[in-house]
């Protein structure tokens, strides 16, 4: 079977193997405020490709004061 990433920030530590086995995948942090989204698509010979849908939100906005005296 094999594990594949439409965006290159959602990756799998494992793109191929043989039977059962646990893939995991690893989001770079968003830096933008809005979501994004990829799809992870699993194929293996003679069956149909599993396709899911992974959507990652946003940074929150911040916003940061530092204080200085005013004189």
């Amino acid at each position: 079977w094999t594990v594949s990433s439409s965006q290159s920030w959602l990756t799998a530590d494992v793109t191929s193997s043989e039977g059962n086995k646990p893939v995991k995948l690893t989001a770079a942090a968003n830096p933008g405020l809005t979501p994004r989204s990829a799809t992870v698509t699993v194929s293996a010979t003679g069956l149909e490709p599993r396709v899911v849908t992974v959507t990652q939100q946003g940074t929150a906005p911040t916003l940061t004061v530092s204080g200085t005296a005013l004189s």
